[in-house]
Parts: structure tokens; sequence; C-alpha cells
């Protein structure tokens, strides 16, 4: 039985409970339209603006009812590393007035950690009224526990801070900790056999969001913990109001619900799901197992869906469906940058973020960017063939209409930034886990196959100069890689004739930012969200060149055939008996990693 089609029994069989009648899951890049052809396609979308651009794609993906929400283009800041991450993380809890919502795979428990909860707890006492909320994952958030070492741990101090509220004389916490559970972590078998940190390989929550008030958001990969704060690359990407007033569009009088008013509420539903400290450390046989079937319902409320409900737990100021068209004067508003929310989640037969990627690789898109450049980041690359040949599909120009400006014969460039074997997450680790990297390696060899088999087979073993994938490793002294997202840009010198035109000439650039590292893990195990982000502002695209140029600084072309023995090289331990069992075990265990 294959992989894809055991997942498919399992998210069923785990719903089936709930009475939920599930859609099957088809093939994630069959999203061709059969009323419009390629042709009309292209001449009625000849330079569309960010948000005809992102309509297109949701169209394209059978999920036209999710929200959109306008930011202010020159609002968006990508922070360039770390320290910066930590110092704004600070810096916008401080001037916190409402709420504050922190979701991520764990919290750490070193000095930088305990200064983060210090901080939270001077905003609380400073402000009564505020209100946090921390969401982690139950495997990851309750390793260590009985050592002292784990998320709750650190967030002890927090666990007991109580308020009363202006509209009531009874004390109330003012600060919630859930940890989110997995399905296939749920059943009694899984809680009672399968132990820490075993349990983190079957599924995770990763979730990674940072919201303030009505007012601010960081979107990134990155953990909460020293590492993440220190010496570990990722993305940062910071948003500030006041947003775009789009008064009217909503059909209320009333502006849109914010980016992070979205977030302050997915979090909040996935908290209502979720296990409270005490409930998180009973023993096994106690476990509390939730409605995952209602869980579903209430998060494909939130993206939109037609069939579901809104749940219970959302604020009153978040609708569960958000308007995505809004009138034509408005949308040629300059600063304006669309965000375009999605979530990732196998197990209860949510693809929204997976069919949005195909969409948006699919030829049956309107040609928006035909001398494009796209750039995949993933700190663990291992993506599932579904993915690579739609990656490829997109990179041969999807047909004709999409030739035009490609390049040679219609190819567009793509470039992978992946961690070295000395920047990787589990470089130096011990025990089974420092075979981790060699897989990766693996899979890295796999990925470069998958396209040279793409050439012609005249062609040489060397890499040609027009070979269509360029790979790049992360390899600055002394850090670890955890970067990921998209970057799509037309090629060095195909803007500039266009950025002193007129507002529809331009052509929109985009970004994708959030947890998922496009492999196995992220499309078929992991509860995942990203943002997809994109303007026509020529600031913008210099913003997007600038923090993509920041990654590519420190990385090396990886060449072929010269991944043993090279320094730096991801494969320099695959010798000896490694050759042998290596490979074996990396496509035995290519679905966890």
């Amino acid at each position: 039985m294959s992989y894809r089609l055991l997942r498919r029994r399992q998210h069923r069989n785990l719903l089936s409970a709930s009475c939920l009648t599930l859609k099957p899951r088809g093939p994630p890049t069959v999203f061709i339209s059969t009323t419009t052809t390629s042709s009309s396609r292209s001449s009625s979308f000849p330079s569309p603006s960010p948000h005809a651009f992102l309509s297109s794609l949701l169209e394209n993906a059978h999920a036209p009812r999710t929200p959109l929400f306008p930011l202010r283009a020159s609002s968006v800041s990508f922070l360039p590393d770390p320290p910066a991450f930590y110092q704004t993380l600070l810096d916008a809890i401080a001037r916190s007035h409402d709420r504050i919502t922190l979701s991520a795979l764990y919290l750490g428990h070193g000095p930088m950690e305990q200064a983060l909860v210090q901080h939270i707890l001077a905003a609380c006492h400073k402000k009564p009224n505020l209100r946090v909320q921390i969401l982690l994952d139950h495997s990851r958030g309750t390793r260590g526990h009985r050592q002292g070492t784990s998320s709750l741990t650190t967030l002890a101090p927090l666990l007991s801070l109580t308020r009363t509220r202006p509209s009531s004389t009874s004390l109330q916490p003012q600060a919630h900790v859930a940890l989110l559970r997995m399905p296939q972590l749920s059943g009694r078998w899984a809680r009672r056999f399968i132990p820490s940190p075993l349990n983190e390989v079957l599924a995770v929550s990763h979730v990674k969001t940072l919201a303030f008030d009505d007012q601010e958001i960081l979107l990134t990969g990155a953990n909460l913990s020293h590492d993440y704060f220190s010496r570990r690359q990722d993305r940062y990407v910071h948003v500030r109001g006041p947003w775009p007033d789009f008064s009217g569009a909503d059909g209320g009088g009333g502006r849109l619900a914010s980016l992070p008013l979205f977030y302050h509420g997915l979090v909040e539903t996935l908290m209502a799901f979720g296990l409270s400290p005490n409930q998180a450390l009973a023993p096994a046989s106690q476990g509390v197992v939730r409605d995952f079937g209602a869980l579903k319902v209430a998060l494909e409320g939130l993206l939109g869906g037609d069939t579901c409900v809104s749940p219970p737990s959302l604020p009153p100021s978040l609708p569960s469906s958000l308007p995505s068209s809004l009138p034509p004067t408005r949308l040629e508003d300059k600063d304006v940058c669309w965000a375009l929310p999605t979530l990732q989640c196998a197990p209860l037969g949510i693809y929204h973020d997976e069919r949005l990627l195909h969409a948006f690789l699919s030829p049956s898109l309107p040609p928006s960017l035909p001398a494009s450049h796209l750039t995949l980041a993933t700190a663990y690359l291992n993506p599932p063939s579904s993915f690579l040949h739609a990656l490829r599909a997109w990179q041969e120009g999807g047909g004709e209409g999409r030739k035009e400006g490609g390049g040679e014969g219609g190819r567009r460039r793509l470039s992978i930034i992946a961690p070295s074997a000395n920047t990787h997450g589990f470089a130096g680790a011990r025990g089974l886990k420092s075979f981790i990297p060699l897989a990766y390696a693996l899979h890295e060899r796999r990925v470069r196959d998958h396209f040279h088999s793409a050439l012609s087979p005249a062609l040489p073993p060397a890499l040609p100069p027009a070979f269509p994938l360029s790979l790049y490793r992360y390899s600055r002294p002394g850090w670890t890689f955890h970067g990921k997202g998209l970057w799509l840009l037309e090629e060095e010198g195909g803007e500039g004739g266009r950025e002193g035109g007129r507002e529809g000439g331009v052509r929109p650039a985009l970004t994708v930012v959030g947890s998922s590292n496009y492999g196995y893990r992220s499309f078929e195990r992991d509860l995942e969200s990203q943002v997809w982000l994109m303007s026509t502002e020529p600031e913008w695209k210099r913003k997007l060149r600038r923090e993509r140029g920041r990654l590519l600084a420190d990385c090396a072309v990886a060449e072929a055939g010269r991944e043993e023995g090279t320094e730096g090289g991801r494969e320099g331990g695959l010798h000896g008996h490694r050759r042998v069992w290596a490979p074996i075990v990396t496509r035995w265990t290519r679905g966890l990693l």
C-alpha cells in the first residue's frame, strides 16, 4: 500500500466518529479549468494586479472564499538576523495593550527564554487588561519536564498570574497556555507506548506566529529558544499597522478584519482543542481526547469553507469568511500589499496550502511573470515527487503561452537554498540523530537527479551552463540554517522598464513565509501555516531582493559531482558500509523527514 493512500485512510478513520463526509483527496497537480483556454487566460491577464493574481490563484485551487488581507507594503519589514528578531519580539510585547498571541513548536529554557517570559510578566503587571495566549506542540512542549527543562517549566511564572477583571469581581487567569496534541498521537496506544521524543517523529503542531493587539504581527519559521534568538538563521517578516482603509468593502461599512486578528482567532481556535498544562502532564491512561472532526470544521470555517460553521471561540470582530473581492477602484491604491494566509493538516483532511502551491505552479494560472525567478528555501530538503514534478512543469514554462521572455527554450530560473552539513539543524547530534544530515544529503541528490533527467540524455554528466536548477548550501561558520519560504521575482533587468510605467503594467512580486519546509512532513504529517505576500510596489521588490541576497551571501554553490568528500559537503560521511544501508534506510524513512 502506498504511503499517500495509507495517509488518506488514516484521516478518514480518524474523522469518521464525527460523522463528517470527507471529499477524497484528488491529485494535487490537477487544477486546470475546463471553461477557459490558456490563450484566452493569457490575453485577459496581461499584467494582473496582486489582488487579481491571488483571486485567480484561489479560483484555480478551488478555494475562492479564502480571506485576503490588505497591508501597507511600506509597513512590511524583513528582519535580517536572530538578534533583530528577538529584540523586535521584546519591543512588540512592551507595546501591546490588549492581547498577545504566541504560537511555536516549543519554548526553550535558557536565560533568553526566561527573559522573554519576564517581559511578558512585566507587561501584564503594567496592563491588567492584557490577555496572553500561548500555543505549543504537546510532544515537544512537554519533553524534558521531569528534568525541569520543558517549555512548561519556563512558563511556570505565567501560569500562576491572575488579575481581577473590571467587569468581574473574581480572579481570572491573565495568561492561557495550551498544548496541541496531533491526531496521530491521541489514540490510547500512541499515548501509552510511544515515548518522548519518538512521538515527535509522527507529527507536531508546527504553526509559528506572533501577533500583538490588532496592530502588529511577526511571521516566521523560528521557534522560541536560544538558538533561534542568536545563531540559527531563519526568516522574519514584521508587519505593523495602520492597515489600508477599505471602508465599506466588506458590505458592513467597517474595515476588514486585520491579519493579526485572523491569527489571534486561529490560535484561539487551536487552543480550544488543545490541552491545559495539567492535562498535558497527566498519565497517558488519563489523557483527554479532543473531537478532531469539530477542529476540522472550525479550521475550514476560518478559511471560508462553504460547509463550515463559525467556530464558537472566534472573537466577534473576526468573521468566519472574509470577501476576496473588493471594488476595482480601491484595488489601485498605492502602497498595498496583499496577504493570503494558508493552512495544511493532512491528518485532518486539510490540504489548503498544498493545493495553492500546485495551483500557483500549474499552467492553468494566468502568466504574470514571463521572465521570473523562483527561489525555494528549506531547512529540510525532502520534497515529495508531486511537488518536484510541479516545479519542473512550472520551470518548463507551462506551454507556449508562458515561454515568451522565459529564457532559453522557455525555461524559468529555479534556485534552492538548503543547509550544508555543518549548518544543518542536526549537525553535531549524537546517536541516531547524527545520521539525519546524511539522509537529507541523499534527498538533495534525489532532487538534483530529478531535474537532471529533464535535460537531453546527450548532455555530458557535468552540469551545463543552462542547467535548470541552481542549488545553494548555507555555509556561514558557526551558524545553523532554519530558513524556509518562496520568492518569486522578475529576472534582473526585467523590471527596470516597468517600474516607471503606469500601475496596471507593473508586474507583482511574491514571497511566502511560514512554517512549511515543503517536504513530506509538511504536506502529510504536521500542522502548518503560511502567509503569501504580494505587491507591485518597486520598494517592495527591492526588499525581497535584499532579503534573498542576504541569505545567498552566506551560501556556496553546490556543484554537481562533488557531493562526496568536499569541504562542507553534506555527503562526506557516505563511505564504507554506509553506502549500502544509508540509501535503503533513507528511502524507508522518507515519509518521516
